[in-house]
């Protein structure tokens, strides 16, 4: 009696992780699926908005997906509050869906005493060991990521969270993403020398008067670093549609 008690229940254990194993959301060409960790702090987006949404990591795979072949990421960081990552749409839309496997992170701070969507150093120690989290699953479910030519940034506080990402992770984060993307963000990156021999494209608004090139710019490639700038014509802080070949074009060099 025993024994049939203990097969009984190995039984139901079993049919429950295949059941698991059955819902759980599948990548699909050309499709996007939204993978939810509920067992991680709130996201800024949830701090900040207080929706209910639960920590989760868009991936959405390019159309011409090929199992058996290898092929290109790019980690698109939203600006503000990074938004939920419940979808992936600008880096599809960069991309044209094609090549790229494309994923959406949100933002996550340490401590949310004063409401600001303003990352500090000590958010980004504190949201790395969950984005590794986020990216050991992507590789689970998409195990054919080319590991030479994954590219990671975004807009304004995209941007900054990659420049404070190699400033305060260094190697475990280099070492991962292969080339970086700062739109209207990253001017605080210190740390050149950790990215040095690697890609790294900057596009900026000619509206604000900023001087880029020095801030950002120059420092970068002094320290061997292959910047690209592009100078954003009659652009504020804003990523309009009209400026994505210019990133579509340096992915597509990339990844030659």
């Amino acid at each position: 009696m025993k024994t049939r008690v203990v097969s009984t229940a190995i039984l139901i254990l079993l049919t429950a992780f295949a059941s698991a194993e059955e819902v759980a959301p599948k990548p699909e060409p050309g499709k996007a699926v939204t993978i939810e960790f509920p067992e991680m702090p709130p996201t800024l987006y949830e701090s900040v908005h207080h929706e209910g949404t639960k920590p989760a990591m868009t991936i959405a795979l390019p159309k011409n997906y090929d199992p058996t072949r290898k092929h290109p990421l790019l980690v698109f960081l939203q600006g503000g509050d990074g938004s939920a990552a419940r979808q992936a749409n600008v880096a599809r839309a960069v991309t044209e869906e094609q090549d790229f496997v494309c994923v959406s992170l949100p933002y996550f701070r340490k401590t949310m005493e004063k409401p600001d969507i303003k990352l500090l150093d000590e958010d980004f120690k504190f949201e790395w060991p969950l984005y590794k989290t986020m990216l050991a699953r992507l590789d689970q479910l998409v195990p054919n990521i080319d590991p030479q030519k994954r590219v990671i940034g975004g807009f304004s506080n995209g941007g900054h969270t990659t420049a404070g990402m190699i400033d305060n992770i260094g190697d475990e984060f280099t070492g991962y993403f292969s080339a970086y993307l700062f739109v209207e963000g990253g001017s605080k990156l210190r740390h050149f020398d950790r990215i040095k021999g690697k890609p790294l494209l900057i596009l900026y608004g000619g509206a604000r008067g900023r001087d880029w090139d020095g801030i950002v710019g120059q420092p970068a490639r002094e320290a061997g670093v292959r910047v690209t700038m592009h100078k954003m014509e009659n652009v504020g802080h804003d990523f309009p549609a009209k400026e994505y070949p210019v990133v579509r074009q340096w992915l597509r060099e990339l990844v030659k």
